[in-house]
């Protein structure tokens, strides 16, 4: 007979990253995930880097709200190498998800997203990893496994990498959360590895070396992206109106003065993204105040607050 067992996990566990200027993309993330997703009933895992406790606070609106101080050593010896990872250190706090038992289910979620649907479908996926698939793959093409570019004329050698996935997003299974896995992933934190980079991806390169043959691809309405829109409309029927998900990913923060103005030209459906996002932000604040003035109660926070 035992006289004691493991508690029970909880269902679902939603986990981002953020550091004090993206306080304002993780704010809008959280308020839309709420704002369609109902029936989530977990924890909100931060990995926060820098942040003070006034930020904090702002954050800790949101319900079961955890923090998470986590730093992985080994990222220092990468960085050693490679100094232009040096502000992106905190993606590969990422890694650290791996280690993260106690839940069933996780969604890893960027801070740099809006989200605009519901994802209870791919809670009754028995997939134990799902991503969208990312640019390379989506237009048929490998990446060269030493560089993480676009190779020009790949093989079916194992030094070329078909299938990648954008790591931004991503929805998996307690099965890929133990010690194994993640000891696994730490020995891929080697600054040899990141020496021949041909751009400065941290935890993306990692992950893909490690999940890339093992993910179920899940289309691009989970994971959309301005710059292969037109593709995804194409090939899927979705668009930045009917996306769940639009991720703003690469300097094209909506937050971000200088980010809006250089992508205003460069991007022609920036525009309307950033407008989009623009209006989250301002219901965010809405939201805010009337929370406050009590207009607002906890029931918008669905099934968390019934636990």
């Amino acid at each position: 007979m035992a006289f004691w067992s493991k508690p029970e996990k909880k269902p679902h566990c939603l986990i981002t990253i953020t550091t004090s200027d993206f306080i304002p993309g993780t704010l809008v993330m959280l308020y839309t995930f709420f704002k369609y997703n109902k029936w989530f009933d977990g924890d909100i895992i931060i990995y926060g880097y820098g942040l003070s406790d006034s930020e904090k606070s702002l954050l800790e609106r949101f319900p079961n709200v955890q923090f998470a101080a986590d730093l992985l050593q080994a990222i220092d010896k990468v960085v050693a190498v490679r100094g232009d990872l040096a502000h992106k250190k905190m993606v590969f706090y990422s890694l650290n998800l791996f280690m993260l038992e106690g839940y069933k289910r996780y969604m890893y979620i960027d801070s740099d997203v809006l989200i605009q649907g519901d994802f209870g479908e791919l809670m009754d996926l028995e997939y134990p990893m799902m991503c969208v698939p990312d640019r390379a793959t989506y237009l048929g093409k490998a990446k060269d496994g030493t560089t993480f570019q676009v190779a020009q004329a790949p093989t079916e050698e194992d030094h070329f990498w078909y299938r990648t996935f954008n790591a931004g997003i991503m929805f998996f299974t307690d099965e890929w959360v133990n010690k194994k896995t993640y000891k696994e992933l730490l020995k891929l934190v080697n600054p040899d590895l990141y020496k021949s980079l041909k751009r400065p991806s941290t935890d993306q390169y990692l992950l893909n070396m490690y999940f890339r043959k093992n993910y179920h691809a899940l289309p691009g309405t989970y994971n959309f992206r301005l710059g292969l829109a037109d593709i995804i409309k194409e090939r899927e029927g979705d668009t930045l109106d009917t996306a769940k998900l639009v991720h703003y990913s690469g300097k094209k923060n909506p937050w971000k003065h200088m980010q809006m103005e250089n992508n205003l030209t460069k991007q022609p459906l920036f525009y309307e993204a950033m407008l989009k996002w623009m209006d989250a932000y301002q219901d965010y604040f809405t939201f805010v105040k009337q929370m406050e003035e009590g207009l607002i109660d906890v029931s918008f926070f669905g099934k968390v607050t019934q636990r």
